[in-house]
């Protein structure tokens, strides 16, 4: 693995090389030095992360409606965790309130998710949230970040059109660390 100084090395798309998906999973780009192997769910891990980290920061999180609002249960430990923790998931772009005993009904999700699985997300959300408490020393903020990012990269792994795959790499080197995700592992190399 090597560290590419973003500022010394070209952009990969500026070099004029073609950008494939390889396996479903990487992509490879052209750079000045040789070639660029992307791990597309490391690379939308750090994008997410910075995304929403900058959301709950400043409790900006853009949400869309559900149209079929979901109902999640709950154990009473984590719908106290939920509870105690409201402003800042509402800071990442979900709407939810009580319904009920130890259940909320999710109104609304962060507006870059799929619709559809908003049950899914939100436990798989505070599932993650609970192993990072566990494993990691980070705040509650980064936590929530990290989690949704990490279940969110891990949603978006799938073939990709041309478009897409310069977006990802584009939007990567635009991150503050786009070196590596945020628990440290390599977003890329270069052969």
């Amino acid at each position: 693995d090597s560290v590419v100084n973003v500022e010394s090395d070209v952009h990969p798309l500026k070099v004029g090389g073609t950008v494939f998906q390889l396996h479903g999973q990487y992509l490879c780009s052209q750079v000045k030095s040789g070639m660029m192997m992307v791990d597309q769910k490391a690379a939308q891990e750090r994008i997410f992360f910075e995304k929403y980290m900058l959301n709950v920061e400043n409790n900006s999180g853009a949400s869309q409606r559900c149209m079929f609002p979901q109902t999640v249960n709950l154990s009473l430990s984590d719908f106290t965790l939920v509870m105690e923790m409201k402003n800042e998931i509402e800071g990442l772009g979900f709407q939810f309130d009580e319904f009920g005993k130890e259940s909320i009904i999710i109104n609304g999700i962060p507006a870059d998710m799929l619709s559809g699985n908003e049950k899914t997300l939100f436990e798989g959300l505070i599932e993650q949230y609970k192993w990072n408490t566990n494993q990691l020393s980070i705040s509650k903020k980064e936590n929530l970040a990290r989690s949704l990012a990490k279940r969110a990269a891990t949603k978006m792994i799938k073939q990709l059109q041309p478009e897409e795959m310069s977006a990802i790499i584009d939007q990567l080197f635009a991150c503050d660390n786009p070196n590596y995700t945020p628990d440290g592992m390599s977003t890329f190399i270069v052969l």
